[in-house]
């Protein structure tokens, strides 16, 4: 029963994460042109809460997919959506990782850059799935 509704919040929980990891990669790649004392520590909050999220969303997912039957042509689409959800959380935490160090180089910093806006990415694609899990194959076809 509680796993039942736990399931069920996949939906509230997913866009929360794909809200701050976007934000945090958008921020990041702006520190570049733009680098402020704050911009660190803000990237570092929304990175980190973004990975807890992320993991949230990925659990209630898991078990939402579990509870659910999905016609045969999107069981192409689910797996991609799984297992992308899965490469987000993996990136998600290494950039919460990577936020954390000190970047003692340059090359350092390039490094979480392209781990965050990576993990950033994989969130978007995992969404992408999602969405098409939700609103058909030909959503976005004319």
């Amino acid at each position: 029963m509680l796993l039942d509704y736990l399931a069920r919040l996949h939906p509230l929980v997913i866009h929360f994460p794909i809200a701050l990891l976007i934000v945090g990669a958008c921020l990041e790649a702006w520190g570049w042109w733009r680098p402020t004392a704050s911009t660190g520590g803000t990237v570092r909050l929304l990175v980190s809460t973004g990975t807890a999220a992320v993991i949230a969303a990925a659990l209630s997912g898991w078990l939402l997919a579990e509870q659910t039957r999905r016609p045969p042509e999107l069981r192409s689409a689910l797996e991609w959506h799984r297992w992308l959800g899965v490469a987000a959380v993996a990136a998600a935490g290494l950039a919460c990782v990577a936020v954390w160090q000190h970047a003692p180089s340059a090359g350092w910093r390039r490094a979480r850059s392209l781990v965050i806006v990576g993990a950033a990415l994989l969130v978007a694609a995992t969404g992408h799935f999602g969405g098409l899990l939700v609103w058909g194959l030909d959503y976005f076809s004319p």
